[in-house]
């Protein structure tokens, strides 16, 4: 139906294509080795590079961007490259894309390979292992504020080597190590509380997403592929 050109030459990463709407435009949002781009979703411009940029492009990117409202995107490094914030414009001209701040894994929010969860006005993440004080730990930060974590799980709350994966169910957040244990929080609006944990299996990299549905939890690492009915009993 359509093809969108690649002047820069920017390669394939490991994030997700995601579809956001910025500006009243409907778009796809893609961070590529070598930089990020947008193109139309739709409309008679559909497939149409609408913006690039390449001042943020880390050796590896597997975390996905994020719309944080107001033009404003985050965009993930891994290997120590940390969190960009880039802005959309507008104009008659079109649009037009610009790094307005970046800061290193131990200066702020970052992932090494789970997209960070937002609820409301804040994110949520397991920080890696290159990430300072705050290695291993799950944080929430502000949209407005990247840098500087609002709450986080604390020095003896630090999960496997931080490249495990986490999802949201309502107010639950289920965190999986990569070692194999299953954490349960309950999630307020700036702060969490663990319910439980429990080891699940011996794993052998446990880096990939989970899965909910309905009432079950599908989870796996680089050997095993398991189901968990997380419905409440009596």
């Amino acid at each position: 139906l359509w093809k969108t050109p690649n002047p820069d030459s920017l390669r394939m990463s490991h994030t997700s294509v995601i579809p956001m709407t910025i500006h009243g435009k409907k778009m796809y949002v893609y961070a590529a080795l070598g930089g990020v781009c947008g193109v139309s979703a739709n409309g008679d411009d559909r497939g149409k590079l609408l913006w690039r940029t390449t001042e943020w492009n880390p050796s590896i990117a597997v975390a996905s961007p994020l719309y944080l409202g107001n033009g404003e995107i985050a965009a993930f490094g891994s290997y120590g490259a940390g969190t960009a914030r880039i802005e959309i414009s507008k104009d008659e001209s079109g649009f037009k894309a610009a790094v307005r701040e970046q800061h290193k894994s131990s200066g702020g929010i970052a992932s090494e390979q789970h997209t960070p969860i937002l609820t409301g006005n804040h994110l949520w993440a397991v920080m890696p292992e290159n990430a300072g004080p705050l290695k291993r730990q799950l944080a929430c930060y502000s949209i407005s504020n990247l840098k500087t974590p609002v709450w986080s799980s604390g020095k003896e709350s630090r999960f496997g080597k931080g490249m495990g994966p986490f999802i949201l169910s309502g107010k639950q957040l289920y965190l999986l190590d990569d070692e194999g244990t299953l954490n349960l929080f309950m999630i307020e609006s700036t702060s969490a509380t663990l319910i439980s944990s429990h080891k699940i299996l011996e794993a052998i990299e446990a880096w990939s997403p989970m899965a909910i549905a309905g009432k079950y939890l599908i989870m796996r690492d680089s050997h095993n592929m398991l189901c968990l009915d997380i419905s409440k009993k009596d």
